[in-house]
């Protein structure tokens, strides 16, 4: 888009809402030329109704627009954007060096992708005719930082690191870029017509390169409000405002500016005595927090709410702190979106892995403000205190099994004494292994899809688990949100943008094995060039802290890859591409990909059929395609497994179904079933 002023913006200013959401911004000082550029377009490439191979399905490339709305020109000289998850240091320096955008310029940025591989494609595209004379059009940022069809986010870093501005979209609707609503300045689906829209020029996509409709007027939505809290405890005062370019705030006591910068961090998960574990919360930096309220804290307060172009002042309200004795009251944390990994200890406590760190916290109010002793317990109801653990946290680094107990917080203050107690468990890391990746699909309706296994033999639960493509952010991809049982040897898998009933579809209901959980997630496409997959575990507070990681390459066409350190011990490779036949792999019913989602070396046959046809005993069971399975048998199931019998030879299958009938019954009158693996399938190494 470009600016507001431009006589084709002018002549395009009615029609249009869309579909979307954005964030506002939050950001605390700055100089103001800074402040005045703003994110004003976005398509994703699952947006675009342009193809290039229709027999592939390559869509037009993603890209995103940014226009200055002051009134200097602005140097973007080591500029970093990024889509949803990456910080500063992982973002994308904006190309070439020395590139500047001058007041009412839009600059569209553009990812690298066969089919736009340079500006001049971009401009046929959508049409010479229709872009202003001068846009800029930089090309081409790397295929990683695209973004999902079901929702992501553009942020735009400073060279100190400052994040400029930030955009979240919702699920894309096919043939229309986001743009923004002119009242609010949220993403909006972009309609014919509206704020410079047209029709691109080679399909039927909408959008509006290199125009805009201006900034929009700056509003407050929520006032802050008046607050009491007792001295010693936490307060938080909050703003809301829309506008663009989008808000930032600057926070004042009386007439003093405050400065808080509370930069925001992804939640961790600690234990809370007597309540349970639960995710410590993030507050965004638009909202004033007071650590350890005094009674010099009281008194009055506003926000100044501006955007470069426009100034605002909240209402003006009072914080009043309590100072009338009161007794130590704990009080319970956010209520977490699931139970987390430990949750089931009593009393309520927390389990990490070993080496990890484990957080414990409290939340207590009461007057005079508390004072704190953590201790561990010693034997029953004898607990030795924790030196220099007088704070209402208590972090325990690099935990080892030894530190696996009891705890005890004890909060008291001149009005009474209280105890709450949490249990730790260490535990060795889960055996979770990343097996299978796909990010190039045939199927033009599919979308990508990895697979995570249980290669131990107790069972995970993945409640608070947190996944990421590439870079590789602690918190920069999804969150796992319900509980989800892993069992020993099984598979499941995380299917991007797509109904689980879609996936059983495309790869056949009988070639899946049977019970196969699958994970629908909205962000976090693969990328076909190349890409990674990080996952840890809800105890995790560190990047490097890592359950699995796998690295692979551009990926083959209609191919999966598969990861199995074990098969190829002694290989460089890290990956390789499914073939039929290989490790299980076989060809979806829909569109002809090749992989072996929920089949692993550690899949366990599973008898899904048993019945007698008045003489004989027909079986049907899944198995890994290619494995060797036996049928065994016996009439005491408590039996131990040198017991049971085998039913004929070991069979090996092709596909996934295997069957035979059991003709040797000779008048039993009972007997029981089971399938026992003898070899995984074959895995050849290149």
């Amino acid at each position: 888009m470009c600016s507001n002023t431009s006589p084709r913006s002018r002549l395009r200013l009615a029609s249009a809402q869309c579909c979307g959401i954005a964030l506002l911004v939050y950001w605390l000082g700055g100089s103001e030329s800074r402040a005045q550029l703003a994110i004003t377009e976005v398509m994703s490439w699952a947006s675009t109704q342009c193809t290039c191979c229709l027999t592939q399905g390559v869509r037009n490339a993603d890209f995103w627009e940014l226009t200055n709305f002051g009134t200097e020109t602005n140097d973007l000289t080591d500029y970093r954007f990024a889509d949803r998850g990456p910080t500063f240091a992982n973002a994308w320096p904006l190309e070439p060096r020395g590139l500047k955008i001058a007041p009412n310029e839009s600059i569209i940025f553009v990812r690298a992708q066969q089919n736009i591989p340079d500006a001049a494609a971009f401009r046929r595209w959508w049409g010479e005719s229709n872009l202003p004379t001068n846009l800029q059009v930089v090309c081409c940022y790397p295929f990683g930082y695209g973004f999902d069809e079901k929702g992501d986010g553009v942020r735009l870093f400073d060279p100190a690191s400052n994040e400029v501005d930030q955009v979240y979209f919702g699920e894309t609707i096919l043939g229309s870029t986001f743009a923004y609503h002119t009242n609010t300045g949220l993403a909006l689906q972009s309609l014919t017509n509206f704020c410079g829209a047209f029709q691109a020029a080679t399909c039927a996509d909408i959008g509006s390169p290199g125009w805009t409709c201006g900034s929009v007027k700056l509003r407050i939505l929520n006032e802050p409000t008046n607050k009491t809290v007792n001295a010693g405890g936490d307060v938080i005062l909050s703003v809301e405002a829309s506008g663009l370019p989008r808000p930032r705030y600057q926070w004042y006591f009386g007439t003093n500016a405050i400065s808080n910068v509370t930069g925001s961090v992804f939640p961790t998960l600690a234990a809370f005595p007597g309540f349970g574990p639960a995710w410590t919360e993030s507050r965004p930096p638009s909202d004033l927090v007071i650590v350890n309220a005094q009674p010099h804290h009281a008194g009055n307060y506003f926000v100044e709410v501006f955007n470069g172009l426009e100034k605002l002042t909240s209402a003006v309200v009072t914080l009043t702190v309590n100072t009338t004795p009161g007794p130590v009251q704990f009080e319970p944390p956010p209520v977490p979106p699931c139970t987390p990994a430990g949750g089931e200890l009593s009393p309520p406590g927390l389990s990490v892995t070993l080496g990890q760190t484990a957080k414990f916290k409290v939340i207590a109010r009461g007057f005079p403000p508390p004072t704190f002793q953590w201790s561990r317990s010693a034997g029953p109801l004898d607990f030795e205190d924790i030196l220099d653990a007088t704070n209402a946290t208590l972090d325990i680094l690099n935990a080892q099994f030894g530190d696996a107990g009891t705890y005890r917080v004890r909060a008291q203050n001149s009005e009474g004494v209280t105890n709450a107690f949490a249990t730790l468990s260490v535990t060795h890391p889960p055996a979770l292994k990343i097996t299978e990746a796909m990010s190039e699909e045939c199927f033009h309706e599919a979308n990508d899809w990895w697979e995570l296994t249980n290669t131990g033999g107790e069972a995970v639960n993945l409640c608070g688990y947190r996944w990421d493509n590439h870079p590789g952010e602690i918190g920069g991809g999804p969150t796992i949100t319900n509980g989800i049982v892993v069992q020993p040897g099984e598979s499941i898998i995380f299917l991007e943008g797509r109904p689980r009933e879609f996936f059983t579809s495309w790869w056949g209901g009988s070639n899946l094995p049977a019970g196969l959980q699958i994970v629908v997630h909205t962000a976090n496409g693969l990328s076909f060039e190349s890409d990674e997959i990080n996952i840890w575990n809800p105890t995790a507070i560190g990047h490097d802290d890592l359950i699995d990681q796998v690295l692979f390459d551009a990926a083959v066409p209609c191919a999966s890859f598969w990861f199995d350190s074990a098969a190829c011990p002694d290989s460089d490779i890290k990956s390789l591409a499914s073939l039929v036949g290989e490790c299980g792999a076989f060809r979806s019913e829909l569109g002809g990909d090749v992989g072996s989602p929920g089949w692993t070396q550690w899949t366990p046959p599973r008898l899904i059929s048993i019945r007698w046809d008045g003489t004989n005993v027909l079986l049907e069971w899944k198995a890994q395609p290619g494995s060797t399975n036996v049928v065994q048998y016996t009439s005491d199931p408590s039996s131990p497994p040198e017991a049971w019998t085998d039913l004929g030879v070991p069979l090996r299958f092709n596909t996934a179904i295997g069957a035979m009938i059991d003709t040797t019954l000779d008048g039993a009158r009972q007997r029981f079933y089971r399938i026992h693996k003898v070899a995984p399938a074959n895995c050849p190494c290149p």
